[in-house]
């Protein structure tokens, strides 16, 4: 938890400094694809990165899952259920941009590519960007990410080990993170978020607070035999 919570910061960190993320990805794809090809091999292996901590989500919602008391069972358990599916959904979201995103970026700033080429590039990498990134990695990431979080809390919130002020911090980010599932309508549908626009990584960062807050009290708990 607290390896984890510490490691999504550090990818997601130099985006935002060298790629602009996650402002980028609601930018013209042509804007998308020349900023990707400036970012050269950095910016994959930075992805690839990325890619390793959605993974690592997968065994950690089994090792939380056994944290948990016997009389809190079911709830971990279908936390558990839910963190390997928010792995799993953004890790296939996100990994389009280690083997795909590279080649179309490729294509598009190619001075012998025609105009019909780089539409048809435009075509394929907004098709690619909303099934698997928005619908996939970010829809479907977020809900099962913000499940995992909400349950898993409720999971630990009897364990004298976690405060309710953690706990609660779990059930406040993912309630953020429930709500910014908003945003990725925009992408389909004409209307404006406003302020609700920032819950999804105001969010993240309560989660990833309340990961390491919650991998040190796992930590500190007094062994019993």
């Amino acid at each position: 938890m607290i390896a984890l919570g510490i490691y999504l910061n550090v990818p997601f960190s130099i985006f935002g400094a060298t790629f602009s993320y996650p402002g980028i990805l609601r930018q013209p794809t042509a804007e998308i694809l020349v900023r990707f090809h400036q970012g050269g091999a950095s910016l994959i292996l930075t992805w690839y990165a990325s890619v390793l901590a959605a993974l690592g989500l997968v065994p950690l919602a089994v090792l939380a899952y056994r944290q948990a008391k016997p009389a809190q069972q079911t709830v971990a358990l279908l936390a558990a259920v839910a963190g390997v599916a928010a792995g799993l959904f953004q890790t296939v979201g996100l990994i389009r941009w280690v083997f795909v995103v590279p080649s179309l970026a490729q294509t598009f700033t190619d001075v012998n590519s025609t105009p019909a080429t780089r539409d048809a590039v435009v075509v394929a990498f907004q098709a690619l960007h909303q099934f698997a990134g928005v619908g996939i990695g970010e829809h479907l990431g977020q809900l099962a990410t913000a499940s995992w979080a909400a349950l898993l809390s409720l999971a630990l919130a009897r364990d004298r080990a976690i405060s309710r002020l953690c706990a609660g911090l779990g059930l406040l980010s993912a309630g953020m993170i429930f709500i910014g599932l908003i945003e990725g309508f925009t992408t389909v549908m004409t209307f404006a978020i406003g302020p609700l626009g920032a819950l999804t990584p105001v969010g993240y960062v309560a989660l990833t607070v309340w990961m390491i807050w919650v991998g040190i009290a796992v930590w500190n708990k007094p062994v019993v035999d």
